[in-house]
């Protein structure tokens, strides 16, 4: 879901363009948006969505460390991840910081 959640800038998105954000099918970012509805972390607005007070502060906790193509490294409390968004799911690889 961070992939997701990391698409939104400060508007709200629809979800086409969430989908081009994230290169996946549009039928695959339906199912993360299901998701991320459901865990509170986005909300629907017209035919739009827009992140929660909640997903704010997830999005808020990541740095978007480099950014290549589909392939993300965000830096969190936790530590480090890879975030690979590939054309059906998305994978997620815990990696140092360094």
């Amino acid at each position: 879901m961070l992939p997701l959640l990391l698409c939104f800038a400060d508007d709200p998105s629809s979800a086409g363009e969430l989908s081009t954000c994230l290169g996946l099918p549009s039928s695959r970012t339906k199912t993360l948006i299901y998701y991320a509805r459901k865990a509170g972390y986005i909300k629907k607005k017209e035919n739009t969505y827009e992140l929660t007070e909640k997903g704010k502060e997830l999005v808020e906790s990541f740095e978007v460390v480099e950014r290549k193509g589909k392939r993300l490294k965000v830096k969190g409390k936790d530590g480090c991840f890879l975030v690979f968004v590939r054309k059906r799911n998305v994978k997620v690889l815990r990696v140092p910081c360094s």
